[in-house]
Parts: structure tokens; C-alpha cells; sequence
């Protein structure tokens, strides 16, 4: 092969050249490789000559080091007079009497005799040194001694080696964790007086005073406690607000310098709201106007004036005479006059004697035959005093009494106690109901202290199953459903729709009905207590699909749109655009008029085997160069060519076709097409030569180096072929009508995203009205319960149906929580269950829609959400 000059890139021109005869060949820092013979007068190494170095002798070489002779024998060595001949050892060999030899027992030996105090870099200790240890001390590259605490240590005994006596520490801070799980593991109050402790149980601290642990006050923050009256209205009082009691129709109220609150009923019978007693005389009674709904003083008439107007009195048949009683005849069902038999006023003196404690009523006994005694008992006696009538047993069909103290028992056989009016128990007395065997039995009292009287009203007849009894606040009862909030809590509070009026319940019983809109299919399962909303059509925000068919659905202005120029074929799993802008594209076919990158990359085209561009015409190369791949010999070895194929060969430094048979250089055959856009190819030869004319809006000019340039004229948006402008106006906006772009009106305009003032770095979320700003990713739940027993969350990520899950919440981000069950259920970020809120990036209301941006150090990273009224209703938070 004949000799070859290199080309050289010339840095100050910037061009390509042949080396110059008598430059050097600069590698830059790269060595020859490969290289079969080096032809050259010097060669020279780090500035030192090698030209012909050697000849290839060893003796040829000048300054060369004198290789010793090994002796054949140790014996050889001049002082070797019995020395390492074989078998000997250190026992044999003279010790000298500075350097002695080594050994284990010399080593233990010294090292057992040794102080540390002996080292040279350890301080001598001093008498006040006692208990202290050593410690290194860097500046004087020394080991000091230093007084410290070990577990046998008190702080009394910590500070007697100190400069103080008193248990007083001057610190900045002071790190110790005094908690305990429940109240009932704090230790004797009494004995640890002054002392501060939290229970972890109860999120609350405490401080031991007076023999007691009394918890501390919390100043903000959090619910101190609820209350709720009649209405079922639920409300929170906080930390630092006040509840007032105020009295209403007949009631006062009133409260101490204790706090001791004192509620008073002043009502007369006139305050009551059906009862008029306006002009009320002496004598009159209330009578119902039931026209007026009111009662009203009146007269009472009454046709009774006497004891034989009674419809149950006979004293036609047996006229009454002096001394004669009322005597009950059974066979005409009627009282009747008769004479007391051989009791003759005149003979029975009656005294009354309010002196005796006990007195003995007289009653007539059977005295044989038709005769009747008068006598009395001293089981039957009556004390004047309590006005008490005492007897062992008193058998009798009806018992009419004002009071009625029994101090025995009351037994009536199998038949029916009927009290007329009311049955007292005093003294918060039991009213037992014995079971069969009058064994054990079930018992219902009163309290022990009463504010005030209360009557219940029982309902008519039984429930039906797992009712319970609901009082109206009257006292009147009756049978209702149970509830999970309480037996008057609403089964639902206010259901709040953005841009909606609220759903509001009206009673307890008050329904709440789904009603599903169009394209809407609502399905319930009892089964699962699950409600399923399911969507029969498309998006664009009305449940139809924006565009027509095949076309790619997007985010148009908030509703769901579609182009012509964006359509999928799912028969041949196609998708076709006008511009498809993407970092990486893997598929089996793209078809596009062209393929560009945006990037500062290289983009690659890769492939398992051959990568074809089939172009009807041609592959235009435009504004680049083509660079082939660069092969010396042995690469062009390597390759299976196949006709056609194009290489560059760097030993030819010449581009290189392959014939079908052999690689042919360009010299000897030169030619190639050329076309433009039009798709007409002509054929360039050698020797034949290429001129590129501007067109319409282009301009080419070259220079003697033949660099040509080209150059774009003013353009404007009307000069494109595809663009059609017609008398423009201000706003207009460019749209494409399926044929061309022209001009319109921005009818979209007022619809899009608009942020007032954003700032760098944010992102945009639909907060339920509008568009807002945010430093990082928000996440929107919806929390709803199960009953009384768990929160439900609908969300990303998370299933529906899960009861109390468990959530991870990622640094940073923004999470939304919207709980629908308003008070019902207060929603509220906890330190553990039952404890103190979670106040760090909280913000929002416990009972609607509450914040959470989880800072980056948060000083919890274990967390619960818990409703603040059933405790069951819990779950985990984690921070990651």
C-alpha cells in the first residue's frame, strides 16, 4: 500500500489538512496502537534519545548495573561460621545484651509491671483525680483525667464533685420523657408532690398537688367538650370560649362565684300555654273551650245534691233514720240504710285523745248468733299525731287511701293491685319484679337527687325489632328506629354540593334521595350497604363525548373535547395526529410526515436488526450532514454487506459503496440523485455540479469555500399556505376550521385556567369552585361513615368500602379531607387515639372540609384521624 499523509484539523483556520512535511504529529495525549514498524531517525521518551539504543547484547549496555553471583552454599558468606546452617535455631545463637529477642512471657512480664500513669502521653494523677476517668484531649495530644456519671451515680453525688452543693441545674434545656399509659399507673400523688407527668391514654398532662393529680388547663386548641339540648344540635366548645345558660318561658337561671349553677321554675298555672285563668272567681273550676283549644275558669253544675243522687244508693227501699249506715247489699249491686245492731250511741262514749301515741280503733265482731260486739286489737291502732293507721294485714278488694306506708310486704295473691291515682316509692326506693322462682329479680329506682318531677308516657303496644323508646322532651314515649348518632340525631345533617343550594334534614326521619340524571345509572346493594354510580356515557362535563367518533377525548377549557386532527382507530390499534411530542416513542409502526426532537440530545433510532425508512421517493436529509459509519480494514471484514450499503473507509479516507461483489470507491464511479420536495430525483455525476436557487421567501448565497447559506425573508402568518386571515381584529385567536387555520373570536377564552398571581414552581387545582394555586400536589377525599363504627374515604388510591383504612401521607403534598357527616361525626387529626390534636399545616373544620399540608418535619409522623364523639372511629396516619 502506498504511503499516505494524515489529515490534521488546522485550529486556526478550522479546516481540514494534509500534515505539513517537517510539523509534528500531535496525539494529544493518545498513544500508537497496533503499529507493526516505527520508521522514524529519533525516537524519543520523556526527551530522552533511543536512537539505536542497543544492539540486543546485554554487555552492549553502558552504565549497567553489577549483578552479584548467588554463592552455591550458605556457607560461602564470610561471617557464616555456623550461621542458619540447617537445623539450627534461636536457642543456639548467642544473645547479644541490647537488642534481646522477643517472647511472650518478656512481653506479659513488662506490660503486668507497667502504670498507665508510666505511659508518656497519660497525665500523672493527682489526689483529687479519685473517681474520675481518663479521656483524650486533643489540643495537647494527651490523656487527662475527667469526672463523669455512672449508673452508680445520684444527682447529689453528681454534684458534690461539681462546684455547687444545692440540686440547682443551669441548663438551657432539660430532655426527659415522664409519660404514663393511664391514670392508673401514675404513682402516689401525695408522695411525689409538685410533680409533672403526661398519660398518654388521655392526652392531657398533670401535676401532683394536694394528694391529687390534677390535670393542666388547656389554653386553645382542640374541643373542650359538647352539648346539645333538645333540638339534637350537636355544638363544640373549644378551649378559651364560654357557654351560657339561659333560662326560657318560667325558667331562671342563676350561678355562684363556684360555678355552681342553680336552675328555678317559677310557673304558675297561667303561664301554661293552653290555660287562660284570666278572671277566675272563688269557687270555679277550669272547663276545656274546645273552641278556643284553651282552658277557662267557669262554673261547675252538678245534678248531685245529696247522698241518694248517687246511682249506686239506694234509700227508696230502706228510708234512713237516725244512726243508720250505708250498709253494700250483693244482690242489688247497691248501698242500702240499715241499724247498727246492739250499738246504741248512748251507751259508746268516743273521746278524742290527740295525747296518745297510740290509739285502738273500735270495730264490731261476730258475738254468737245474730249478736255483734264492739271491741277492739292491739294489732289494729292508730296514731292521732301522724294520722297512721296500723295493721299486720289488711285484706281488702279496693284500698282507698291519700298514702299508704307499708313496711312489710304487699301480697295480693294472683289478683291485680289497682292504685287509684299515684304509687309512691320513697326515698329512692326499689320496685322490684321477681323472675319465676322468686329467686333473683330486676329492680328500677329513682336517682338519688331530682331537679325537678318527671312523668313518662308509655306508647300503645309493643315496637317493632331493635326499636328503642324516644321521649318528645314532654315525656310522652314512643317506638322508633335506631340511629347511629343517637336516638335524635338526624340520619343526615347538611349535604353540601359546590354551586348548589344545601340539602338540609328537616327531622329526624327526614330521607335523602339519589336521583339519577342523565346518562346516570344508580345501583344499591343491601347486602353491602353499598350505593353504586355509574356512568353510561362520555366526559364533557354533561356525560357527552366532545368531537365525533374515533376521535382522542382531551381537556378542553374544563370540559371534555375532541379533533380531527387527534383520532384512534381501535380495529388496526392505531392513534394519528398532526404533532406528536414525546421523549421516547416505542411501536411497531409510526407513520408521520415528520419526525423531529426539541431536545439537547442525541435522539436514537434503535433497532434488534435493520432500521428501513421507505420513502415513496426518497429520504431528504436537510441542514445536516450524513455521517457514515467510519470502518478501517478489519471492520470492513466484519461486515455481511449487502448491495447498496455505504461506508466510509478510514484507510482510503474515501466513501465506499458495496457493488453486490467488492467495495468500490467514489473515484471510481461517482454519481447520485438529488430532488426536491416535488418528489422529482435528478441524477448528479461526477464532474457535474449542484446549484441551490432560493424560492418564494428564501434566499441562497455562497462564498469561496463553498459554504452556502440560506436564508429565510419576512414571512408573515397570511404568507402560509395553510392559513387564511381575513380582515383581523384584536383578540382574534388562529383555529382550524378542517381545512385551514383562520381567524376567529376566542369564544373559549373566558373559560380557561387563570391564575391572578402565580409564582414560580406552582401547580393548579380545582378546589370545588375554582381554579387555585399550589406549591405541590394536592389529593381530594371524601370522607364519609359506616354507621357509627367507621370513617369511609373516596379518593385516590384508596377503596370505598374500607372501613377505617389506614393512610400514608407524603411530606409536602395537600391533603383535602371533605367530610359529609358533618357533625355527626367531627373528623379530627390526632397525635394517638384519644389524644391531643394535631395542629401542624391543620387548618378547616373538624366537621366540613379541614387541610392537611404535611410539613418536611413534622415533630409526629404517627398520626390518627378519630371522630371526637365515637372513639371506634379511628384510624392511622402515617408520614413519609
Amino acid at each position: 500500500m502506498a504511503n499516505r499523509i494524515p489529515l490534521v484539523v488546522d485550529t486556526t483556520e478550522n479546516k481540514i489538512k494534509e500534515l505539513p512535511v517537517g510539523d509534528n504529529l500531535d496525539l494529544g495525549g493518545s498513544g500508537l496502537t497496533n503499529v507493526g514498524t516505527v520508521n522514524a531517525t529519533d525516537v524519543r521518551i520523556n526527551n530522552v534519545s533511543f536512537n539505536n539504543p542497543f544492539s540486543g547484547d546485554y554487555n552492549d549496555l553502558t552504565n549497567k548495573p553489577i549483578i552479584p553471583t548467588v554463592p552455591s552454599a550458605l556457607s560461602s558468606f564470610a561471617n557464616d561460621v555456623g550461621y542458619l546452617s540447617a537445623g539450627t535455631t534461636t536457642d543456639q545463637v548467642n544473645e547479644g545484651t541490647a537488642n534481646l529477642y522477643f517472647s511472650n512471657a518478656r512481653t506479659d512480664a513488662r506490660i503486668n509491671s507497667a502504670n498507665i500513669q508510666s505511659l508518656g502521653n497519660v497525665t500523672n494523677p493527682a489526689a483529687g483525680d479519685d473517681g474520675k476517668v481518663l479521656y483524650y484531649d486533643h489540643p495537647s495530644q494527651t490523656f487527662k483525667y475527667k469526672a463523669t456519671v455512672t449508673e452508680l451515680d445520684t444527682l447529689d453525688t453528681v454534684l458534690t464533685r461539681g462546684n455547687v452543693s444545692a440540686q440547682d441545674i443551669y441548663v438551657d434545656k432539660v430532655y426527659f420523657k415522664n409519660v404514663f399509659a393511664t391514670l392508673a399507673d401514675l404513682p402516689n400523688a401525695g408522695t411525689y408532690h409538685g410533680m409533672f407527668a403526661h398519660v398518654h391514654g388521655t392526652g392531657k398532662a398533670y401535676f401532683a398537688h394536694a394528694g391529687a393529680w390534677i390535670p393542666l388547663a388547656q389554653e386553645s386548641g382542640g374541643t373542650l367538650l359538647q352539648v346539645a339540648a333538645d333540638d339534637s344540635t350537636v355544638r363544640s366548645i373549644g378551649y378559651g370560649e364560654t357557654m351560657q345558660i339561659v333560662g326560657g318561658g318560667g325558667i331562671t337561671t342563676a350561678s355562684d362565684v363556684e360555678g355552681n349553677f342553680t336552675i328555678t321554675a317559677s310557673l304558675n298555672l297561667g303561664d301554661v300555654n293552653d290555660v287562660t285563668t284570666t278572671g277566675a272567681n272563688n269557687g270555679q273550676a277550669l272547663i276545656w273551650d274546645n273552641a278556643a283549644s284553651t282552658w277557662k275558669p267557669g262554673t261547675v253544675s252538678s245534678s248531685i245534691s245529696e247522698i241518694g243522687d248517687l246511682t249506686d244508693v239506694d234509700v227508696t227501699t230502706v228510708a234512713p233514720q237516725n244512726d243508720y249506715a250505708l250498709s253494700w247489699n250483693a244482690s242489688v249491686n247497691k248501698w242500702r240504710p240499715r241499724a247498727l245492731n246492739n250499738i246504741d250511741a248512748a251507751t259508746i262514749q268516743v273521746t278524742t285523745d290527740n295525747s296518745a301515741a297510740t290509739q285502738f280503733p273500735m270495730f264490731v265482731s261476730a258475738n254468737g248468733g245474730a249478736q255483734q260486739t264492739a271491741r277492739t286489737d292491739a294489732n289494729f291502732n292508730y296514731n292521732p299525731n301522724t294520722n297512721t293507721l296500723g295493721v299486720n294485714i289488711i285484706n281488702a278488694s279496693t284500698l282507698g287511701t291519700t298514702d299508704l306506708n307499708i313496711s312489710g310486704t304487699l301480697d295480693n295473691g294472683t289478683n291485680e293491685i289497682t292504685v287509684g291515682t299515684h304509687f309512691k316509692m320513697a326515698s329512692a326506693a326499689e320496685t322490684r319484679y321477681y323472675a319465676g322462682d322468686n329467686g333473683n329479680y330486676t329492680a328500677l329506682r329513682a336517682p338519688s337527687t331530682l331537679t325537678g318531677n318527671t312523668t313518662f308516657i308509655l306508647p300503645d303496644g309493643d315496637g317493632s325489632a331493635d326499636q328503642v323508646l324516644k321521649t318528645n322532651g314532654a315525656g310522652v314515649l314512643t317506638w322508633v328506629d335506631q340511629s347511629g348518632g343517637g336516638s335524635s340525631q338526624n340520619t343526615f345533617q347538611t349535604i353540601a354540593v359546590a354551586g348548589q343550594t344545601n340539602v338540609v334534614a328537616d327531622s329526624t326521619t327526614d330521607v335523602l334521595t339519589f336521583v339519577a340524571g342523565s346518562n346516570m345509572t344508580i345501583t344499591t346493594d343491601t347486602a353491602t350497604d353499598t350505593i353504586t354510580f355509574v356512568s353510561s356515557g362520555g366526559g364533557g362535563g354533561g356525560g357527552t363525548p366532545g368531537g365525533a367518533d374515533t376521535q382522542v377525548q382531551f381537556n378542553d377549557a374544563s370540559s371534555f373535547g375532541g379533533d380531527s386532527g387527534l383520532v384512534y382507530n381501535k380495529t388496526s390499534d392505531t392513534l394519528t395526529g398532526v404533532n406528536i411530542a414525546a421523549t421516547t416513542v416505542t411501536a411497531t409502526t409510526v407513520t408521520a410526515d415528520t419526525l423531529q426532537t426539541s431536545g439537547t440530545g442525541v435522539p436514537t433510532f434503535t433497532s434488534a436488526s435493520n432500521i428501513i425508512f421507505d420513502a415513496a421517493n426518497a429520504v431528504v436529509l436537510q441542514r445536516t450532514p450524513l455521517r457514515l459509519g467510519s470502518y478501517d480494514q478489519d471492520g470492513l471484514n466484519a461486515i455481511t454487506p449487502q448491495k447498496g450499503d455505504v461506508v466510509f473507509d478510514q484507510n482510503a479516507s474515501d466513501m465506499i459503496f458495496y457493488n453486490g461483489s467488492e467495495w468500490v470507491g467514489s473515484g471510481s464511479q461517482y454519481s447520485f440523485s438529488i430532488g426536491a420536495d416535488d418528489s422529482s430525483m435528478q441524477l448528479v455525476s461526477r464532474g457535474e455540479s449542484i446549484k441551490i436557487a432560493g424560492g418564494t421567501g428564501i434566499t441562497t448565497s455562497s462564498d469561496t469555500e463553498g459554504n452556502i447559506t440560506i436564508t429565510r425573508g419576512n414571512i408573515m402568518v397570511n404568507n402560509l399556505s395553510d392559513v387564511t386571515i381575513t380582515s383581523p381584529s384584536s383578540g382574534q385567536v388562529l383555529k382550524y376550521n378542517g381545512a385551514a387555520w383562520v381567524n376567529d373570536t376566542d369564544a373559549e377564552g373566558s373559560g380557561g385556567i387563570s391564575i391572578s398571581t402565580p409564582a414560580a414552581g406552582d401547580m393548579v387545582y380545582y378546589n370545588g369552585s375554582a381554579w387555585a394555586a399550589t406549591q405541590g400536589p394536592v389529593y381530594y377525599y371524601t370522607v364519609t361513615s359506616n354507621g357509627s363504627s367507621a370513617y369511609r374515604f373516596a379518593g385516590p388510591g384508596i377503596s370505598a368500602t374500607a372501613d377505617n383504612p389506614a393512610l400514608t401521607l407524603y411530606k409536602g403534598a395537600t391533603y383535602i379531607f371533605n367530610n359529609t357527616t358533618g357533625s355527626g361525626h367531627p373528623f379530627a387529626i390526632r397525635t394517638s387515639s384519644g389524644g391531643s390534636s394535631f395542629t401542624e399545616g391543620v387548618s378547616g373544620s373538624t366537621t366540613g372540609t379541614q387541610t392537611f399540608t404535611v410539613p418536611h418535619e413534622p415533630s409526629d409522623t404517627s398520626l390518627v384521624y378519630q371522630c371526637t364523639i365515637h372513639g371506634g372511629m379511628v384510624g392511622n396516619l402515617t408520614i413519609v
